[in-house]
């Protein structure tokens, strides 16, 4: 179990103790970012009990660190506190940092071309596991004179709308209690969709941003498994009513270019047509190798040549600049390899 599961009565009751020391826990959680080490305001018997109970950050260390021209990509490994251990990146740039964190020690979908996928499902995150890893990596960014963490994106290890409830619970606590605005937070699912129809009704306001590669049924069933039981058109007929909704964000396409499979012209013209409908923003990235997999990149024609397709049929697109991909913390990289 994590502090970070515990509400502000769990705590209470876990101290036994007066109302405010409960109160002054949370705020050694939160503001000083789960540092005890200095306060001079819990006493001694407070501490011991916490560390007894085994309940502070699990450990951390850096796994890995690759540099660009554009910034800096860290890969952490954290070892939780039943032995299980999860990836999580931080990628910090001239002005800001983005933290990209795991929702489970591995993944059930079983998508082609990712190495999460390919490791199997060990289990969820809990709401605090979630939780921290954005208060170790701010922490870190603290200690280490790096910008602050603006931006939270749920594109780490595992599948956050298979792990709903906790995904949603730490999000808003990390909006709430970090102050990261709901616009800077992005979840990211490949498509359940009994998950985005609770999204809708629950008027969750958090970005979405949805892992679709391939535009047909038959091209996404043998990369995306889950499209077998969650057809594109189910998938589009409810993107439709999260567009439709109150409360939604631009909603977000990703897009992995796999040579000779989804960077083809007829894949980028069927794209567009379902990004329109949704008035959806595409980011295409292109595949980063991963040993468990016989899919590979395309060329950088090609993504162009996609890329032109969608600007032709009035469709806003990025192409994301791969980060992270020499020390395997790059889209689709995360696996636990060793370090």
């Amino acid at each position: 179990m994590s502090l970070y599961d515990l509400s502000l009565n769990d705590i209470q009751t876990l101290l036994n103790d007066k109302p405010f020391r409960a109160k002054q826990v949370q705020q050694y959680m939160y503001l000083h970012l789960g540092d005890f080490s200095k306060t001079t305001s819990l006493p001694k018997p407070v501490l011991e009990k916490l560390t007894k109970l085994r309940l502070f950050q699990p450990a951390l260390k850096i796994s890995k660190i690759s540099s660009c021209d554009s910034g800096k990509t860290e890969k952490f490994l954290f070892s939780l506190t039943d032995q299980y251990q999860v990836e999580s990146v931080l990628m910090t740039y001239s002005n800001r940092s983005t933290a990209c964190i795991s929702s489970q020690v591995g993944c059930k979908m079983n998508c082609k071309f990712c190495a999460t996928g390919q490791m199997g499902y060990l289990k969820n995150l809990t709401r605090g596991e979630i939780i921290e890893q954005v208060i170790k990596l701010m922490y870190y960014c603290k200690t280490n004179d790096l910008h602050p963490i603006s931006n939270i994106v749920f594109m780490g290890m595992g599948e956050p709308f298979d792990n709903y409830d906790n995904c949603i619970d730490a999000a808003f606590t990390i909006k709430d209690q970090l102050n990261i605005g709901a616009s800077h937070i992005t979840l990211s699912t490949v498509g359940i969709v009994p998950s985005i129809k609770k999204y809708i009704y629950d008027q969750v306001p958090f970005r979405l941003a949805v892992s679709l590669h391939a535009a047909d049924d038959e091209t996404r069933s043998k990369i995306v498994p889950i499209n077998k039981k969650y057809p594109i058109s189910e998938l589009v007929d409810t993107l439709k009513e999260y567009a439709n909704s109150k409360f939604s964000k631009r909603l977000s396409l990703e897009w992995t270019l796999i040579e000779n499979i989804n960077d083809t012209p007829d894949q980028a013209k069927k794209l567009s047509f379902i990004a329109r409908t949704l008035k959806a923003h595409v980011n295409l990235i292109n595949l980063n190798r991963i040993s468990e997999s016989k899919y590979a990149p395309t060329t950088v024609a090609k993504v162009d040549q996609f890329k032109q397709i969608l600007l032709q049929n009035n469709v806003n697109v990025t192409v994301r600049q791969t980060r992270g991909q020499l020390i395997d913390a790059a889209c689709g990289q995360l696996a636990l390899q060793k370090t």
